[in-house]
């Protein structure tokens, strides 16, 4: 396991690879997080990946120990993107596997539509394309503004706790109760400035809808979802119809969090994934 970190802007970048250097022999995967997430939540699969792969997993603006900059510009799906793009040159990568989950799944989707000739794969888990109606996006961003304000005024403790709470996580009641805690533990870490901006900057609504542009990714896909996560099983199965070199995988008995609450079919989905991708 190594530490890296690199600056764009005189921002702070970290990340956590599965090796010290890459050597260019070995196929590169990008893991992305979730919201209220951390690089740190991807390690549990490094061991398990082939050693033929160099794994690098960012932690994106706002969270983990990336800085947390007040300019709510930086946090940006654009921006994103630039911190995505800066990495991929800091290793001196050509083209890798992009994965992500939720939030860090929009962002590989939206990544891979706009730079369809770097990434060579991709690996989505419980993730979504955006949303389409602007009515409807209207009402999201303005949700998460409000989310954002009771971030910012009451605290991180209070906002983990809502968040928790939600029914989208109500299966984590399920999990191992350390493992649970320590997953809360971390999150409870988060910048409270980060997350609030993550929400205002780059929310379900505050990004672009790929709706209509999902058909044009042409490289191979994966998607992965929880069978008791139906909101996004739903948008996983019309994302994976329109695209022809996919694949969708419902893990059963699970919920959003599908790396987190069945972490051994999950791996084993990606890794038979990997085995039969050619990248160069």
């Amino acid at each position: 396991m190594a530490i890296k970190n690199f600056e764009i802007d005189n921002i702070s970048i970290n990340l956590i690879c599965n090796k010290n250097e890459w050597n260019k022999t070995e196929t590169p995967i990008i893991f992305l997080h979730g919201f209220t997430g951390s690089a740190a939540d991807w390690q549990f699969i490094f061991p398990q990946l082939d050693d033929s792969y160099f794994a690098a997993a960012i932690d994106l603006i706002g969270h983990g120990k990336t800085d947390s900059p007040e300019n709510i510009n930086f946090y940006s799906e654009d921006y994103q993107h630039k911190i995505i793009e800066a990495a991929v040159q800091y290793f001196g990568f050509d083209k890798f596997v992009l994965a992500g989950y939720s939030m860090g799944g929009r962002l590989a989707l939206g990544y891979t539509i706009c730079n369809p000739a770097k990434v060579a794969a991709l690996i989505l888990e419980s993730t979504t394309a955006g949303i389409e109606n602007p009515t409807e996006r209207e009402e999201r961003i303005y949700a998460d503004k409000k989310l954002a304000e009771n971030l910012i005024a009451f605290g991180i403790n209070s906002f983990i706790e809502s968040w928790l709470k939600l029914p989208i996580f109500s299966s984590l009641k399920n999990i191992d109760s350390k493992k649970y805690e320590l997953m809360k533990k971390n999150k409870l870490r988060s910048n409270k400035t980060g997350l609030a901006n993550t929400l205002l900057a780059f929310s379900t609504g505050a990004m672009r809808s790929y709706w209509n542009k999902i058909s044009e990714i042409n490289c191979r896909t994966l998607f992965i979802t929880g069978e008791l996560d139906s909101k996004f099983l739903h948008f996983n199965k019309q994302m994976n119809a329109e695209i022809r070199s996919s694949q969708l995988e419902v893990i059963k008995n699970c919920g959003h969090n599908a790396h987190l609450e069945k972490p051994n079919e999950f791996i084993i989905l990606i890794n038979n994934f990997l085995k039969h991708l050619k990248i160069y």
